[in-house]
């Protein structure tokens, strides 16, 4: 899905760049709130469209 990609890229440059730091608890932790975010707009568009579609 388009629509996470940057997400997973933001995740992957942020856990690189704060490993070293000792905060990847905290910023995963966010991050993976962000995924479902993403997830749930996601399905409401998908839901939205099919609604609008009929």
């Amino acid at each position: 899905m388009r629509i996470l990609s940057p997400v997973v890229t933001l995740q992957k440059t942020v856990h690189l760049e704060l490993a070293a730091k000792g905060h990847v608890q905290e910023i995963l932790s966010a991050l993976q709130q962000v995924i479902v975010a993403n997830k749930m707009a996601t399905v409401f568009v998908l839901e939205y469209g099919e609604i609008a579609a009929t």
